[in-house]
């Protein structure tokens, strides 16, 4: 049995290139274990996409922090999320924003709302966009590295390959909760510093 997703971008690789790239701008995780999948079958190329996904992450949270800028006009369910997620980081981010951003980029669930919530708050792009750079790499190494193990895991059943692009998910799946986890973790420590004398 053959996928029909997979079997498509194998005869187009530009789509999977765009698809992917357009993709980890927005949420990196699941586009970081499809490119780790698809290069470890040799569909793309892992030195382009590793390329494409390190600069679209970073072209994605500035594109985070832009619209925070635009804070005022944004529609009231996006300043609720942004405002319930990352305002309680308000103090932390204005003392020590480096920390927090490198911290965050493996936080499931917080890292764009702080963005948008340091454009709001005019937090100096200049002094995130370094830590952002150094962040993504690390993320990228950590969770390429986890997803393409992951896709190498199944390269033995690929006849079976409904059952990989399950096993897929389930790893995305497990990824994603653990870097919720952290979230908790971080987020309630930061709370702790915030309410300390």
């Amino acid at each position: 049995m053959h996928s029909i997703l997979i079997s498509h971008l194998a005869r187009s690789p530009l789509i999977a290139y765009i698809i992917i790239g357009i993709g980890a701008a927005f949420d990196g995780e699941p586009f970081l274990f499809a490119a780790a999948f698809l290069a470890y079958r040799g569909i793309i190329s892992t030195a382009k996409i590793t390329i494409i996904i390190f600069f679209m992450t970073v072209i994605g949270d500035m594109g985070w922090y832009y619209l925070g800028t635009q804070f005022k006009y944004l529609p009231r369910i996006l300043k609720l999320w942004i405002s319930k997620l990352a305002g309680p980081f308000d103090m932390f981010m204005k003392r020590h924003p480096a920390k927090l951003f490198f911290i965050s980029k493996f936080a499931y669930g917080i890292h764009h709302a702080l963005w948008a919530r340091a454009g709001s708050l005019s937090v100096p792009l200049k002094r995130l966009v370094l830590v952002d750079l150094i962040a993504t790499a690390l993320w990228m190494i950590l969770a390429g590295g986890i997803a393409y193990s992951f896709s190498a895991s199944f390269s033995e059943v690929t006849r079976y390959i409904g059952y990989v692009e399950i096993g897929l998910l389930v790893g995305i799946v497990v990824f994603v909760y653990i870097q919720y986890l952290i979230g908790r973790y971080v987020t309630k420590r930061l709370k702790e510093e915030r309410n300390a004398p």
